[in-house]
């Protein structure tokens, strides 16, 4: 899979590497394999290049399987526009959904997934 690889501002530059070491194990040990192609987006890619989400990153992500994003900051800086909302936009995500499963606890209503 090749998966475009975004750490943004702040603790994206912490977790990014720490989840590329996951899959990095995974690759070790299962029969996936991926290709990270590093992307840039965020508050230091709008200071140095005046956009937050430059068409370098766009084009990037949508030639990928995948994308995994960081974090982005800035958000009332003149002119900075959130990177997030307009991959939204560009690539038709509108609903941020994480898939989870109910932990057993007493009194909970239980197979609510």
């Amino acid at each position: 899979f090749r998966l475009a690889v975004i750490p943004g501002d702040g603790i994206g530059k912490e977790v990014i590497p720490e989840a590329l070491r996951v899959l990095d194990v995974i690759q070790e040990h299962t029969n996936y394999s991926f290709e990270y192609i590093h992307l840039n987006a965020g508050l230091e890619t709008f200071k140095a290049t005046g956009s937050a989400l430059p068409a370098r990153t766009l084009m990037g992500i949508k030639n990928c399987d995948a994308a995994i994003f960081g974090a982005v900051d800035a958000f009332g800086v003149e002119g900075y526009s959130s990177p997030i909302i307009t991959l939204r936009q560009q690539l038709e995500l509108y609903a941020n959904v994480f898939h989870c499963v109910s932990a057993p606890v007493a009194g909970v209503m239980q197979g609510i997934d």
